[in-house]
């Protein structure tokens, strides 16, 4: 959830007495849905603009088909000048 502060917080998170959050006036944050309800009931917040979800360019046409994604090609492991192979990560 996006909130808008309202006015300078100290939050207090629940659960967790020895951390405190500062949210400063004027400043929109992405926070729990819960934490984001509570400070806008008690008027510190209001609810702030909604995430920018904007195109993703320059993605990789794994599979020659023309679009963005498809499989992975699987790469073989190449051999050192030395003849030992790197450990495959599993």
């Amino acid at each position: 959830m996006r909130i808008t502060m309202l006015r300078t917080r100290n939050w207090v998170v629940p659960g967790f007495p020895a951390q405190t959050i500062r949210y400063r006036e004027g400043k929109t944050y992405t926070v729990k849905q819960e934490w984001g309800e509570a400070l806008i009931a008690e008027g510190s917040a209001k609810r702030g603009p909604a995430a920018k979800r904007g195109r993703v360019e320059n993605l990789t046409d794994w599979d020659g088909d023309g679009e963005a994604g498809g499989p992975v090609p699987v790469v073989e492991p190449v051999e050192a000048a030395n003849g030992v192979r790197e450990a495959d990560d599993a």
